[in-house]
């Protein structure tokens, strides 16, 4: 059996930044292609991504939308910049959205493409600025997992 291994210089890839990578990729290319719907979905797949892959490497569990959510409201918490994190995140949700019921103009999708950039440039500062041991944020699910991992009274 032979093992692979990553040289020192070369960190393993991270899925979900390759994901959000393609999905914004795919974006465009819908958009180009005038397909609103898939356009839209792919730019809440790039923020979604980005958010799960964040929380992905500080082991915190990621089951459901509200989880996501949860996410972008530690990270805004957390650095206290301004509330430009919570606010391209509800752009972007709302491009979720638009995927079951077609709502917006192409015009609105391609500056979503662009917000979802932004979006996902501001997760990735964030996860350079937060560290990896940073507590999940007080959600049901993490505070379950607070309870499972850290103990009663964490």
């Amino acid at each position: 059996m032979t093992t692979r291994t990553h040289p020192d210089s070369t960190p393993p890839i991270d899925a979900h930044a390759v994901h959000q990578a393609a999905f914004l990729s795919h974006a465009k290319a819908m958009a180009n292609a005038r397909d609103r719907l898939q356009a839209s979905e792919k730019i809440w797949g790039a923020a979604a991504h980005a958010l799960i892959g964040f929380a992905k490497k500080r082991g915190w569990p990621i089951t459901t939308h509200a989880d996501i959510r949860d996410v972008a409201r530690f990270i805004q918490r957390t650095l206290g910049d301004t509330r430009e994190i919570t606010r391209l995140f509800a752009v972007v949700e709302g491009y979720h959205v638009n995927f079951y019921h077609d709502t917006r103009a192409l015009s609105d999708i391609r500056e979503g493409i662009e917000e979802a950039e932004a979006f996902v440039s501001l997760i990735a500062d964030a996860d350079e600025r937060i560290p990896l041991d940073a507590r999940p944020p007080r959600g049901k699910d993490f505070a379950r997992y607070v309870k499972r991992h850290e103990g009663p009274g964490a």
